[in-house]
């Protein structure tokens, strides 16, 4: 598997990270940590943003919203 890692301890970290990733069209998985027994958060040629360092989430209502899905 050749993957990059990227494990981010700040949003902005995570942020900057995706940004890059967005920049370059490569492809994105996400982790936060624990077991993903169905293999998302592997792939092979992928940026992976590694989240298990972010402990919270806030919400801007003044910034436009993402919808997320799940496979």
């Amino acid at each position: 598997m050749n993957a990059t890692r990227n494990t981010a301890i700040t949003a902005e970290e995570a942020a900057s990270c995706l940004q890059d990733v967005i920049r370059r069209g490569e492809k994105l998985l996400i982790r936060s940590g624990g077991h993903d027994v169905n293999g998302y958060s592997a792939a092979d040629d992928a940026v992976i943003i590694d989240l298990r360092y972010l402990d919270s989430v806030d919400i801007s209502d003044d910034i436009p919203k993402s919808r997320l899905a799940l496979q």
